[in-house]
């Protein structure tokens, strides 16, 4: 299960995760700190959804990134492929 987005207290310990219990799941998810953003749309929408997150600048400062989202670049998944221009 891959963790796309930790939210951490002042100590650096995780309090919050973005997780595959969030987006890959049909239930409800309550605990995660995406809001719903990516409650069950799979993994690939939701490193986009993450990746745009952390580019927009517009995140708390409690928030940590996985390294794949954090760095630009050449491989991307299926979904990603298909709005990479060119």
């Amino acid at each position: 299960m891959s963790v796309l987005i930790w939210k951490v207290n002042k100590a650096g310990n995780t309090i919050g995760q973005c997780d595959g219990r969030c987006y890959d799941n049909r239930f409800p998810y309550r605990d995660c700190i995406c809001e719903g953003k990516n409650h069950a749309v799979g993994l690939g929408k939701a490193m986009l959804n993450a990746r745009e997150l952390f580019h927009s600048g517009k995140f708390p400062d409690s928030f940590r990134f996985a390294p794949v989202i954090q760095q630009e670049s050449f491989i991307f998944s299926p979904l990603e492929r298909a709005k990479v221009p060119g």
